[in-house]
């Protein structure tokens, strides 16, 4: 395991170089290849999530997104090659200014300022042999991290500060850039006219484009006269248009990709490094998992989840008042109303208002003509959106049920599960904890972890789960219970007041176990759990019968007993029938019930 002094010394010059703006992300060990998804957009310069990266990844490779979000491109000179290229330059009168450089395992990273109004493209070898350029949508590899030959990537001077490239290195790269200048509308509103300064890089875009899908030099040289006759305002001479097509057309066209063949990809558990787990609150919620909340709907999950929000906003360790980092939270409810429910007891439990954010909704356009719409789970790219905004630490669905979508049936694991396993990788991504508050059934027998609503993959998918409810022995305590955790041990029970005026404390540790806050009783319960077990019946079977074996097996998952689930059957005319001469039983709705 990665001791804290391993981790003290990488971890300080990231952070240095994280404070200077640069967008940093992990890479594997001796490689370049990133260990997250989505890089470009989930670099950052935020030290809570360096640092989790840093305990998930310990003995990682760094590397910095280049670009205008860092400020600045990097010229990759690439071996003795590329050093021929730079001396070949200076013998012609083009010098670099002195700057920022890395050396690599086997050349040299030069680093210059990102120039405004211009975007620097990736490319390799085009500007010279063995000069390689990472500009918007790269990276390079950075210090302390360590090349597949074993040599480390140094700083030459780490104070010394990235130089503006020169004039005629930016000129050279202007043949890939976009121009600044919006095109102008002719009068007409036919077509748009290319104005000085913008003909050459516009033609030379345009001719790219017809190489890329295998345009010969004659067709594209006609395309271009026609082009710049038309458009160009004042056309450029047919010598300069002849020479745009020549020059393009020495590059092969774009290949495109054939399907390779798939191999397995084999992690070998010696490469791997055990680690600690990094507790959000030990031992019930911890980072980069999914964790699960239930009860009834008088049980208090609302006020539990926003005692933990307060606590954590305000940078305390829920129930122990312990000091530790604040964080920022970020809520999903359709059931709350935040000015008349969440805003009163999220105040009255003292938290930090500005790090409480709730997500409504998504927006696409602008103004009056903007379209919303609600959210569900499984828009994993509009909660990625979120969370780069937010850097929220703890999210918060509550309930669950409202935000899996119509199409989702959640008593069926195959539906289920998909979306579960997009939250479990976008926790992991962002090293943050979400907690999924759900509603317990009415059906009173089976074991704890049995009784939500839904499919029993919920709590399959989640690494650690609470109960929260009262005591059935009439005494109205009140206890939070932890009934799953694949992380450690369990937690002690602890318990809550909710008094009159809507005010939530906790009272201490509880003698009360799941058991007690899920005893059986009698009269409602048994109606309510008829009533669920219908309910499970006419969801399951509305696209059409299932087997008789994986309807019971189903209902044993969700802790309806099978007396109750053949009452069901029988109150809602369900129809058995043989599939076949040699298939098993299926159930099915009545003519008319689907």
């Amino acid at each position: 395991m990665a001791t804290k002094s391993q981790l003290d010394r990488p971890a300080a010059e990231i952070f240095q170089l994280a404070a200077r703006g640069w967008q940093l992300f992990p890479v594997r060990a001796k490689g370049k290849e990133p260990l997250i998804d989505d890089w470009p957009n989930q670099a950052s310069t935020d030290p809570t999530r360096l640092k989790f990266w840093l305990r998930r990844f310990p003995g990682c490779n760094w590397a910095v997104a280049t670009g205008p979000g860092s400020g600045f491109f990097v010229l990759d000179v690439d071996g003795e090659e590329g050093l021929h290229s730079l001396v070949q330059f200076e013998r012609s009168g083009k010098s670099l200014p002195e700057t920022l450089i890395v050396h690599t395992g086997r050349g040299s990273h030069l680093y210059f300022a990102y120039p405004d109004k211009t975007i620097i493209r990736n490319s390799a070898a085009k500007l010279a042999p063995g000069l390689d350029i990472r500009g918007a949508g790269g990276y390079v590899v950075i210090p302390p991290s360590v090349h597949s030959s074993g040599s480390a990537y140094e700083f030459v001077r780490e104070d010394c500060a990235i130089a503006p490239a020169p004039e005629w290195l930016l000129e050279m790269l202007r043949e890939n850039a976009v121009p600044s200048q919006a095109p102008v509308v002719c009068a007409d509103g036919n077509k748009s006219v290319i104005s000085r300064g913008q003909r050459n890089s516009t033609l030379t875009s345009q001719a790219g484009a017809m190489r890329s899908k295998g345009m010969t030099e004659p067709s594209i040289e006609a395309a271009l006269l026609i082009e710049n006759k038309e458009r160009c305002d004042p056309p450029l001479p047919d010598s300069e248009v002849h020479e745009i097509a020549h020059s393009v057309s020495k590059y092969p066209p774009r290949q495109v990709k054939t399907a390779l063949p798939r191999r397995a990809e084999i992690l070998t558990l010696s490469d791997v490094e055990a680690r600690e787990v990094d507790w959000l609150w030990n031992p019930f919620l911890a980072y980069g998992t999914l964790a699960m909340l239930s009860g009834d709907p008088d049980a208090g999950k609302t006020y539990i989840a926003l005692a933990i929000a307060a606590a954590l906003t305000r940078g305390v360790t829920p129930y122990t008042g312990e000091p530790c980092e604040p964080c920022d939270v970020l809520y999903l409810s359709v059931e709350n109303s935040p000015e008349c429910v969440l805003r009163p007891r999220f105040d009255s439990l003292g938290g930090d208002p500005k790090r409480f954010h709730l997500l409504q909704g998504s927006i696409a356009g602008e103004g009056e003509g903007a379209e919303r719409s609600s959210v569900h789970l499984g828009d994993v790219s509009l909660l990625r959106d979120a969370l780069l905004k937010t850097k929220a630490r703890l999210v918060v669905v509550d309930p669950i049920q409202s935000y899996l979508g119509a199409e989702v049936d959640a008593h069926r694991s195959n539906k289920t599960r998909p979306v579960l396993d997009g939250l479990a990788r976008l926790a992991n991504e962002f090293g943050c904890c979400i907690l999924l508050v759900r509603h317990l059934g009415k059906a009173p027998t089976g074991r704890a972890i049995h009784r939500g609503l839904g499919s029993i993959d919920l709590t399959g998918a989640v690494r650690t789960e609470l109960m929260a409810g009262t005591a059935a022995d009439g005494s109205g305590r009140r206890a939070m219970v932890q009934v799953k955790n694949n992380l450690g041990p369990f937690g002690k029970a602890l318990g809550y007041t909710i008094e009159a005026n809507g005010s939530f404390r906790w009272t201490g540790e509880s003698e009360l176990t799941a058991s007690a806050l899920l005893a059986a009783e009698s009269g409602a319960d048994e109606e309510g759990a008829g009533q669920e077990a219908e309910d499970f019946l006419q969801n399951l079977l509305r696209e059409g019968p299932r087997p008789q074996k994986e309807i019971r097996a189903e209902a044993r998952q969700v802790g309806i007993a099978e007396r109750t689930l053949r009452r069901a059957k029988k109150r809602l005319g369900i129809v058995a029938r043989k599939r076949d001469m040699e298939g098993g039983w299926e159930w099915g709705l009545p003519e008319g019930g689907q």
